[in-house]
């Protein structure tokens, strides 16, 4: 049988970004197809003409028919759309919203302003015009099918997973120099989703048990506004550093206590997810606080493959993070399941299987 040709488009300012390196994983795998890649190398604007011109080139070459737009994808949609034409069938990851993170959950656009109106029709647009649409999650295809007014029907629910030649029991944990002999470790960007600042009444919560919350990651007023309220609080309980390389990140998870994986925030889109990190944390085989959401409340069980928590509900997470505290002894056990759950649920031949699944029901 003839080989099939995918084009491969990324034009995002993170090239490396997981959702976009484990898809292109799951597709190699099939020996009958032959990925083309469209992907930028530059963060910065010309990002977009390094795209445009890949795009080009495949299309001079092999005149492939069948797309997929990557992770962010929408500002690259439409030239993709009038370069590559109507006969060309596109597949779009409609993983997040960029109408729906900046009007519903950061708030940075009243919904009746002429920005987010634009926004919205762009967005629309885009979903109704694309031949497929993947998401991570059904209640991810749900809210964007009732919110777009597009059918459910074209949406194909493909979910996260890791890089497991990476976040894996494996790795080898770091040593933290603490004086507390328990650390709870997480990261994050602090975009609402993740419930950042809801780790500081928790700190304040437990700050009589030696135990310490080592944070990673953030920038911008988001940052400032935690750390200036951690200074105020007085919480000496929270380590923050602004950046682990990326290649970092397992031996932090390998070498904590616990992991914090939520999503914690109280908006809508935290209780549609599970996150990215609480992949990672789970597949490298560390005790998770989970955000019990309508993605996870089927899968998981609480202090049996990890603890669950409330987002929103800082009494909820102080006391998951206080059992674990108190009953140590119980979680090799729940990280081991919690290990066992991803790899039944969330891992890469999981991921490949469901890949695999869709591309075939796509005819040629």
């Amino acid at each position: 049988m003839e080989k099939r040709h995918l084009g491969f488009v990324l034009s995002y300012r993170f090239p490396k970004y997981i959702r976009s390196t484990t898809l292109r994983e799951a597709l190699s795998a099939r020996s009958d197809l032959v990925i083309e890649d469209a992907v930028n190398s530059s963060p910065k604007f010309k990002r977009y003409i390094q795209t445009i011109k890949k795009i080009l080139a495949i299309r001079k070459k092999n005149n492939t028919s069948l797309w997929l737009v990557n992770f962010r994808g929408h500002d690259i949609y439409w030239p993709l759309r009038w370069l590559v034409g109507r006969k060309s069938r596109i597949i779009f990851d409609q993983l997040i919203s960029p109408y729906d993170a900046w009007v519903n959950e950061r708030k940075t656009f009243k919904k009746n302003s002429l920005f987010a109106k634009l926004i919205y029709r762009i967005e629309r647009r885009i979903l109704a015009d694309a031949d497929y649409l993947t998401t991570d999650s059904r209640g991810q295809a749900a809210y964007y099918a009732d919110l777009y007014r597009v059918p459910l029907e074209k949406f194909t629910v493909i979910p996260g997973s890791a890089d497991e030649a990476m976040f894996s029991p494996t790795a080898a944990p770091r040593k933290f120099d603490f004086p507390e002999p328990f650390v709870i470790f997480t990261y994050g960007t602090f975009i609402p989703l993740q419930g950042m600042d809801l780790l500081l009444p928790v700190a304040e919560m437990l700050k009589d048990l030696p135990l310490r919350f080592m944070i990673a990651g953030g920038t911008g007023r988001q940052l400032d506004h935690f750390l200036g309220t951690r200074e105020k609080l007085g919480l000496t309980n929270i380590s923050h550093t602004p950046w682990i390389n990326f290649t970092e990140l397992p031996s932090y998870i390998r070498g904590a206590g616990l992991c914090i994986g939520g999503p914690l925030g109280g908006s809508n889109q935290a209780r549609r997810v599970i996150t990215g990190k609480a992949l990672q944390f789970l597949a490298c085989g560390t005790p998770t606080v989970i955000g019990l959401t309508d993605e996870t409340r089927d899968l998981f069980t609480d202090r049996v493959n990890c603890l669950l928590a409330k987002p929103g509900d800082a009494g909820s997470v102080a006391e998951a993070i206080s059992w674990a505290y108190h009953n140590q002894d119980k979680l090799p056990a729940i990280a081991q399941a919690g290990r066992l759950t991803y790899e039944k649920h969330y891992s890469m031949a999981v991921l490949k299987e469901r890949v695999n699944n869709f591309i075939d029901s796509i005819p040629r």
